[in-house]
């Protein structure tokens, strides 16, 4: 009779604390531009997070159908007193870089990200990037959770986080990790994340370290190549423009 209550105990509890956490956002890419919900290209752009036992992983969904899709960015050159059109076109090579494979232990403070930065494949693994952040009273429903808001310090930049400790795990779709909850949204200057649907099951989910042929880079090497590399690209796809548009 003990063995039987024990063996119910024993399959409540690993009920109990058997959760796989998936949410899906929108990430558009702002440019520093308050009007970035104006261009054709907002919320085309959809990943996935899937939290299990300590572990998560980010990733892109299918992009293929926007191969070759395009738009202008219209800009006034001021100083120039001209008009200045920028031809965004969304090749292989752009898509490449919109992907992402991110892989987070909780357990152990690591990471692995999989970047391919315009033709190159390579996979950054470090310890957990950590910094500083200010809790705010503000808070805000996202999908029925009741949230916070948290300013994150990134050098000389403030982004914006709104989390969730109602779920009892801490996962965030970015590289910084600072606040203590799930990351609902992120307002920077680069990209803003938005979570827009999530689900919850009461089973564990088996995410596995990625093992990849792919050359490891430092953090440091991995943003100089893509600095670079970034560089190179929005020269080639604005000609001789001298609008600026950055992605990241």
């Amino acid at each position: 009779m003990k063995y039987f209550f024990y063996t119910i105990f024993l399959l409540f509890s690993l009920n109990l604390f058997s959760q796989t956490v998936n949410v899906t956002y929108y990430v558009n890419n702002t440019n520093g531009s308050a009007n970035y919900k104006n261009l054709p290209d907002y919320n085309w752009f959809t990943y996935n997070l899937i939290y299990s036992n300590g572990k998560m992983t980010f990733k892109s969904n299918d992009f293929s159908k926007y191969l070759n899709k395009s738009y202008t960015i219209v800009d006034t050159l001021k100083s120039e007193n001209k008009i200045s059109h920028v031809n965004i076109v969304y090749t292989k090579e752009f898509l490449k870089v919109k992907e992402s494979n991110l892989f987070k232990d909780y357990n152990t403070t690591n990471f692995i990200d999989v970047r391919n930065i315009y033709g190159d494949a390579i996979a950054i693994e470090d310890k957990f990037i950590t910094n500083n952040y200010e809790l705010t009273l503000d808070t805000k429903q996202i999908l029925g959770y009741n949230c916070k808001k948290a300013i994150v310090t990134i050098g000389n930049k403030k982004d914006i986080y709104w989390f969730t400790d109602e779920l009892g795990i801490v996962a965030n779709p970015n590289l910084i990790e600072s606040v203590p909850g799930l990351v609902l949204e992120i307002e920077s200057d680069y990209n803003n994340y938005l979570a827009y649907e999530i689900s919850i099951k009461d089973v564990n989910t088996v995410i596995n370290k990625p093992s990849l042929e792919i050359p490891y880079l430092s953090l440091d090497k991995a943003m100089d190549l893509q600095k670079s590399k970034q560089e190179a690209y929005i020269k080639r796809i604005s000609g001789n423009s001298k609008v600026k548009v950055e992605y990241r």
